[in-house]
């Protein structure tokens, strides 16, 4: 008969603790910080520190294996015990994770500390910063969703506490508070209307009635500079020519957007995407305002981390390039951004990325050639290489070869169907599946093979291609 004890052990051996999922995402410079919040909580001679300390000492928590681990460092901690400590050390970790978020956020934080000095009847130095963080926001150079809704903020923190400041300056305080919450209402429910515009187009959505009834409430606020700009990315959607591409494209190049915020991210992509969009209806003789684009985006660090391209975002980016430029415009790119990848392997990132730009310009022999001495440290990467030169060998008609690698590809994703996404297997699997069918049918024209039965599936434009339907 089970306890309830051997159920915490087979719980402890087939799940991932929350704490174990968050810290895979805590780098080595951002453990010491976390190592020192803790000790807000704890001291280091505890058995809390300790548990701490050996996880952030292990170079690999993806397998981690709990029951494993309590056995090997905490012997004589009974699993239920063991349990609880994972979980406060969890609870103290999401409050570093809060207070470091804030941190990041310097507006965010005197915001706060303006309602603390407030709250603790500090008004002189609630004051003084309360002037500094008006002053900055009012001379931002550039614009940012955020500016008037923090001075909304500003102002409902110093007119809703015991701060005399209210009986000083009341009647002006109140209308500024006003003012700025009407300038951010608009300013926010603009852009979500671009995204009401994005998703009618993207996914067919009948969003017109939502629309409407949010036009007319607008048109009776005040416009800012903000709003005026996000009336651009709604012209992205209602005009059919490309002088909105155009207009939006010289605003994001003259800098006026303030550069790392969400609010640049958001009319950057609306753009990028809406130019891609119209290049492809062919509204566009050139593609080169595409490139542009792209550039942009890694030069102002919309694409980078760091000033890093993470390689999963540089494989994207070519292959988006290889759908509007010329292979030589491609490979010129790789070229020149190769070194701005975050890579130890700069060999295998190039031509893991050169073998993506052959793969989208029939090159298959020179896919093979790229592929076969990259090594990789990041599964899915290793997989979307299995899976093109599954295609490569196909088109080349190495049958014997193909067979054989498939066989080896299956047994790659069965190893690895737990750390795969569940979509990500599918895509694999299903491509693998077809190919096998298409082999099939090449001997056995009454196979029937339909896209649809295997969806998802990668490379979908050239299964098209192929008569896949």
């Amino acid at each position: 008969m089970s306890t309830f004890s051997d159920y915490i052990i087979i719980t402890l051996k087939i799940t991932k603790p929350k704490l174990i999922e968050v810290l895979l995402t805590v780098n080595q410079k951002e453990i010491k910080s976390l190592k020192r919040f803790i000790l807000l909580y704890t001291s280091e001679n505890t058995e809390y520190y300790r548990l701490l300390s050996t996880l952030s000492s292990k170079k690999n928590l993806d397998d981690f294996n709990t029951e494993k681990f309590r056995a090997t460092y905490f012997p004589e901690t009974k699993a239920k015990n063991f349990l609880n400590m994972m979980s406060r050390i969890l609870e103290w970790t999401e409050d570093w994770i809060v207070n470091n978020h804030i941190n990041q956020n310097e507006d965010q934080k005197k915001l706060y500390l303006i309602k603390a000095y407030n709250d603790r009847g500090l008004y002189k130095h609630a004051d003084i910063h309360a002037d500094k963080i008006e002053y900055r926001l009012k001379n931002q150079k550039g614009l940012d969703l955020k500016t008037n809704k923090h001075l909304q903020e500003l102002k409902h923190i110093q007119y809703y506490s015991n701060n005399p400041i209210k009986y000083r300056i009341g009647y002006e305080m109140l209308n500024d508070l006003v003012k700025y919450q009407n300038l951010s209402y608009k300013e926010y429910a603009m852009t979500y209307l671009s995204e009401l515009y994005n998703r009618s187009e993207l996914n067919n959505f009948d969003f017109e009635d939502l629309i409407k009834v949010n036009l007319n409430i607008l048109a009776q606020l005040e416009d800012s500079e903000v709003s005026h700009l996000i009336k651009l990315t709604h012209n992205l959607f209602l005009d059919q020519g490309v002088e909105s591409i155009i207009q939006l494209s010289e605003v994001i190049n003259s800098n006026s957007i303030e550069r790392g915020t969400e609010f640049h991210l958001i009319v950057f992509f609306y753009l990028f995407r809406k130019a891609n969009k119209k290049w492809s209806d062919g509204l566009f003789e050139s593609s080169g305002i595409l490139t542009e684009l792209m550039e942009y985006g890694i030069e102002s660090g919309i694409y980078t981390i760091n000033g890093k391209i993470p390689p999963f975002q540089f494989n994207n980016l070519v292959t988006r390039m290889c759908q509007f430029s010329s292979f030589n415009d491609v490979i010129s790119f790789i070229d020149k951004w190769i070194n701005s990848v975050l890579t130890k392997d700069k060999s295998s990132s190039l031509n893991h990325a050169k073998a993506i730009a052959n793969f989208y310009f029939d090159n298959y022999s020179d896919v093979l050639d790229r592929l076969k001495d990259v090594k990789y440290n990041n599964i899915d990467t290793k997989m979307a290489s299995y899976s093109l030169r599954t295609i490569a060998l196909y088109e080349l008609g190495e049958i014997d070869l193909l067979k054989n690698h498939i066989h080896n590809f299956k047994r790659l994703l069965r190893r690895n169907k737990e750390v795969l996404r569940p979509k990500a297997f599918l895509n694999h699997n299903n491509l693998t599946k077809l190919i096998e069918l298409m082999v099939r049918k090449n001997y056995n024209k009454s196979v029937v093979i339909s896209l649809i039965d295997y969806s998802p599936v990668f490379y979908r434009s050239w299964f098209i291609k192929k008569g896949i339907k």
